[in-house]
């Protein structure tokens, strides 16, 4: 994915009402992932992906901050849990959690176990590696590729993976779904093949609001506990058409 359907994306979760409570953005070019974080924080409160100098009210965008300890993660944990004042949601955004050191990436990982109702919670980082593994795999996650995007892109993998998918029967779906899964470890595209298909889905909820509810739930579970991916996703294919 490119930046551009990367917003289209969002707008889809937003309007679909699929928004994870978190997110992992990783890649390179972290000052990409940021000045999208920034641009998705206006266009939660004020509809526009454009920045402006409006003072967000339901926005807390960590930038500046040296080092990231256990009791500014708990001050993070008080502003998402509280309603939001304009937007639908709270976002707290944090560049370069590679800077949350094992205490406070523990207290993070409390708030993505417990997520508040109306938080979305943003980590920002070059090497997805750098965090605990069990943070991480409470996160959606997203890569954000540097520069223009080639044939041979890792985004267009997970694009063609599910334009494959929506286009086979059920045979060739539950196929995909298992040669992914089985290569995870190697190629891990599960994440974002979910959140591409997620996003697909959503251009037409009143068609797809079974499956996207489906698919919702089985995400949510493969996130937040330790269960078998290749049944989560493929327990989704009898609510497709």
């Amino acid at each position: 994915m490119d930046i551009s359907e990367i917003k289209k994306n969002f707008e889809h979760f937003v309007e679909g009402g699929v928004l994870a409570h978190g997110y992992i953005f990783y890649g390179s070019d972290i000052e990409e992932q940021w000045r999208f974080v920034r641009e998705f924080a206006n266009y939660l409160e004020n509809g526009s992906w454009e920045i402006n100098k409006k003072t967000l009210s339901d926005a807390r965008l960590m930038e500046d901050i040296k080092e990231f300890g256990i009791g500014l993660v708990r001050s993070f944990s008080e502003f998402l849990y509280q309603s939001p004042n304009v937007s639908s949601f709270r976002l707290l955004a944090v560049k370069d959690a590679s800077r949350l050191n094992h205490l406070a990436q523990n207290a993070m990982l409390k708030i993505a176990e417990e997520p508040p109702e109306a938080g979305v919670l943003i980590l920002t980082v070059n090497d997805i590696g750098a965090l605990n593994p069990t943070l991480v795999s409470r996160f959606a996650k997203i890569f954000f590729p540097k520069g223009k995007i080639s044939t041979t892109d890792y985004g267009l993998r997970t694009t063609k993976l599910m334009e494959d998918f929506l286009s086979g029967g059920k045979r060739e779906r539950s196929a995909l779904i298992k040669e992914m899964v089985k290569n995870e470890k190697e190629v891990p595209l599960v994440d974002d093949f979910v959140l591409e298909l997620m996003g697909e889905l959503a251009r037409d909820t009143e068609k797809n609001w079974r499956a996207l509810k489906e698919l919702t739930k089985r995400y949510e579970l493969m996130r937040r506990l330790n269960t078998n991916k290749r049944l989560q996703l493929e327990a989704v294919l009898q609510y497709l058409e």
